[in-house]
């Protein structure tokens, strides 16, 4: 599926290099099917990964019964989203490398 630029969010201009760091076993998926994994987003190794800060969530509770089902709406759907993960800089990340794996692709946005 082609990329859609999509007017309520920000999109990267085209001098941001982004990299996408995976095991040898992700990559090699990568290259029989030509296509990106996608990971639940509750099933991440970090359990605070796609949920409020603290300081949003202080927020959103203080809305009162309309925060509280939003919130629990908001929780819901982590089981329902999926993420393909970049990193964007313009030098490679030793913490990436040690975090993430053995291969990384670098391109630019």
């Amino acid at each position: 599926m082609p990329y859609k630029a999509d007017d309520r969010y920000e999109t990267p201009g085209g001098a941001e290099e982004m990299w996408r760091f995976m095991d040898l076993l992700k990559f090699t998926h990568l290259l029989e099917t030509s296509s990106l994994w996608f990971s639940r987003l509750d099933l991440l190794d970090d359990p605070r990964e796609g949920r409020f800060t603290n300081f949003e969530l202080q927020h959103v509770r203080a809305s009162g019964e309309l925060g509280e089902v939003f919130f629990r709406a908001a929780e819901l759907s982590r089981r329902h989203s999926f993420v393909n993960c970049w990193f964007g800089s313009k030098e490679e990340s030793i913490a990436m490398w040690k975090l993430f794996g053995s291969v990384a692709i670098r391109t630019s946005a």
